[in-house]
Parts: C-alpha cells; sequence; structure tokens
C-alpha cells in the first residue's frame, strides 16, 4: 500500500525485479519479453495508481528500457555456447 491510513501505519514501498536472459535464441520470444516489458515501463505506468501501486519514476524506466534495449533478439544458440566457451578457455 503506498499510503495506508493509521497512526502507526507506514507505506511498504519497494521495486520489483525482473531478471531476463540477455540472449534469447528464439526471436519470438524474445520479441515478445521486450514488448512486454516495455508495455509495462511505458503505457502500463497509467494503471498503476488505479491498481494501487506508485507509478516509477520516468529517470528509474528509462534506465529500466535501457537495460531491456540490450537484451539480444535471435542470438543462434551455436553462436552463444562458442562464445561461452571462449570466454571460459580465455
Amino acid at each position: 500500500m503506498p499510503d495506508p491510513s493509521g497512526l502507526d501505519a507506514y507505506p511498504i514501498v519497494t521495486f520489483s525485479w525482473i531478471l531476463l536472459y540477455k540472449d534469447y535464441p528464439d526471436n519470438g520470444k524474445a520479441t515478445s519479453i521486450r514488448d512486454l516489458f516495455q508495455w509495462c515501463l511505458l503505457d502500463g505506468q497509467n494503471y498503476a495508481t488505479k491498481l494501487g501501486y506508485v507509478p516509477l519514476p520516468t529517470s528509474i524506466s528509462e534506465k529500466a528500457l535501457a537495460a531491456l534495449n540490450t537484451v539480444v533478439l535471435g542470438t543462434p544458440v551455436a553462436l552463444m555456447v562458442n562464445e561461452h566457451l571462449a570466454r571460459l578457455l580465455a
């Protein structure tokens, strides 16, 4: 609750964290995930207050969008494995 009533009440506010893979071999899944979280960070914020949540500050949404934009679409599995092995062997 962002603003509970009562003398001894205080708001409980925290961020929700979403952990995503950076590389998705399935382009359709990667696109769907990016679309979902872009909606959450942009248009979805319009529903926050009505649902009892505090909208994200613009600075936080911008940082989250920048991180979301680093998700790689359609990286082939073989390429991901080879890059991972190269890092391990380096």
